[in-house]
């Protein structure tokens, strides 16, 4: 697996632990109102915990957070670095260059020797063509000769 791929499915992880772990305490914890103009109000139903219970639980699902962002983290350090170099990137990209001419130029010898071939084709068609004419007229009179050399025999 390359590590773009490892990176995502350890993002995608690390979204998920979040999203259980936020759905977990908001089901989990005794929701206690603070301000009495402003109303409480709980979606679903709550199983609130002890809060010995709840703050263990919590501590359980913060080291499991610190512990797949540290997953991310080696990801993104294992990821390769760009070269800095100057030079270096110049020669590579001079390398690049390189192989970019060779390839348009077998392209455009590639592409020469199939209009060469289109050429001899159309050639060769036309050469077909004009033959089967020639026999045809051999073999088949045309219709008027036929019919003049039919009407004198009756």
């Amino acid at each position: 697996m390359d590590p773009i791929t490892r990176l995502e499915d350890s993002l995608d992880t690390l979204l998920k632990v979040m999203a259980s772990a936020i759905a977990y305490l908001s089901r989990k914890a005794g929701h206690k109102q603070v301000n009495p103009r402003v109303p409480l109000t709980v979606l679903g139903t709550t199983e609130a915990l002890p809060e010995d219970e709840l703050r263990a639980n919590r501590d359980e699902l913060v080291h499991d957070l610190v512990a797949q962002a540290k997953e991310v983290e080696q990801h993104i350090a294992a990821l390769p670095v760009l070269d800095t170099d100057e030079s270096a990137r110049t020669a590579r990209l001079e390398a690049l260059q390189g192989q970019l001419r060779t390839a348009n130029d077998e392209y455009r010898a590639a592409l020469q020797e199939a209009h060469t071939l289109l050429a001899q084709l159309d050639g060769l068609l036309a050469r077909l063509c004009a033959q089967r004419q020639d026999a045809r007229a051999v073999l088949d009179p045309p219709p008027s000769q036929s019919r003049g050399s039919d009407e004198r025999n009756s």
